[in-house]
């Protein structure tokens, strides 16, 4: 006997008849049989069938939480960057008003050094013109006592005979 190696359906089962022979199988008992192998069959080819189903549902369920996952990372993520962001521009602000306090305090010390130093030249000035009120005074008497004996040495020379005057002026012009 020669066993044929197919799939059968449940269907093929349900209609396949056979030959009746003398000496052969009780017919019933394996109409019975043949019914618990139908509904194995049948059985089988519903699970079959489901699973076949069921194997598409679990895909898309992966594919689901998948995306769902994926879209939880970027959520994440953008919260993460945001608040990158807002402690970078926190950081950035203080930094700015330190900088602003910084250049405010630096101008203020500029100022007074500005004022000290311009305090410190006007005391320098004070010393120097005190110093030198004596010195253009002695200048001064000096101008005035050489304008005073110019002129006493004039009036002397006036009072001279024209010949003296003349050999006095060539030898007060070598002095």
């Amino acid at each position: 006997m020669e066993i044929l190696r197919k799939k059968l359906s449940a269907q093929e089962i349900l209609e396949k008849e056979f030959k009746k022979k003398m000496k052969g199988y009780d017919p019933q008992e394996v109409d019975e049989f043949l019914d618990e192998v139908l509904y194995t069959i049948e059985q089988l080819e519903e699970e079959n069938e489901r699973l076949k189903g069921g194997a598409a549902k679990p895909a898309d369920a992966a594919t689901q939480e998948t995306q769902s996952k994926t879209e939880d990372l970027v959520e994440q993520a953008e919260e993460t960057a945001r608040q990158i962001l807002k402690e970078t521009n926190e950081n950035a602000r203080m930094i700015v008003e330190s900088a602003e306090v910084r250049l405010e305090k630096i101008k203020r010390e500029v100022h007074d050094y500005k004022k000290r130093l311009c305090e410190f030249m006007q005391e320098q000035r004070q010393i120097l013109e005190a110093k030198l009120g004596p010195l253009t005074q002695i200048a001064d008497v000096q101008q005035k006592y050489e304008k005073s004996k110019a002129e006493t040495i004039g009036e002397i020379l006036e009072a001279l005979p024209e010949e003296p005057r003349k050999f006095r002026s060539a030898n007060t012009k070598e002095d």
